[in-house]
Formats: C-alpha cells, sequence, structure tokens
C-alpha cells in the first residue's frame, strides 16, 4: 500500500495498491502520483460511479505533465482518496470537463 499526503490549502491523503498502479502505467501511461496531484488541483469535475456496493467517484481534470484531460476513479476509505485507475479521458468526458470548468481547463487539449 502506498500512501501519499499532498499539501495544498489543506491537507489530502492518498493511497492505492503499487501493483495496481504499475499495471496502470503499463497500460495508460498515468502514474497514481499524477492522478492524486489531479485531484488535489480542485480543478475537476466529478460524478459518481458505485461499483458492486461501493461508493466510487470518477475525476476529469487536467494532467499535470501532460496537459491531457484523463479520467481518475476513486473511492474514499478512512478519510483517504483511494485511486483505483486512472486513463485518458472518453471524449464526451473531456467535453463536460470543459463545459464544467471552463477557463481553466482551456490549456492543453486532446493531441
Amino acid at each position: 500500500m502506498t500512501n501519499v499526503r499532498i499539501y495544498a490549502p489543506f491537507i489530502m491523503e492518498f493511497e492505492w495498491d503499487p501493483a495496481k498502479e504499475a499495471k496502470n502505467l503499463e497500460k495508460h501511461g498515468i502514474s497514481f502520483v499524477a492522478a492524486a496531484r489531479v485531484l488535489a488541483s480542485g480543478i475537476t469535475f466529478r460524478s459518481r460511479s458505485d461499483h458492486r456496493g461501493e461508493e466510487r467517484w470518477v475525476a476529469i481534470g487536467m494532467h499535470p505533465e501532460t496537459g491531457k484531460v484523463i479520467a481518475i476513479v476513486y473511492a474514499m476509505r478512512d478519510g483517504r482518496h483511494r485511486v483505483i485507475s486512472a486513463r485518458r479521458a472518453r471524449t464526451h468526458e473531456e467535453a463536460e470537463y470543459r463545459k464544467q470548468v471552463g477557463g481553466a481547463a482551456a490549456e492543453g487539449g486532446r493531441g
């Protein structure tokens, strides 16, 4: 289990399975550290996506290094954001993100 604490204007705690992160990095090219940074930025569009009785969330935000819009699936466990996966946002997710976030999302793009 990897635990990370990010200090923004407030403290956010994150955790994830290192083996799952390695698989995610191989498949999608996105680290869970980058995903945590997107969540900590506060500039995200979020929607609920429950799975097998667990309350889960999908946050759409801008990757801190690439500027691409990504989707992060996470759950809240004991006050921590448990990162489950991170991938490139689907076309409709990116469109909704840009609509909701507006000017903050104007940079970057699907290239």
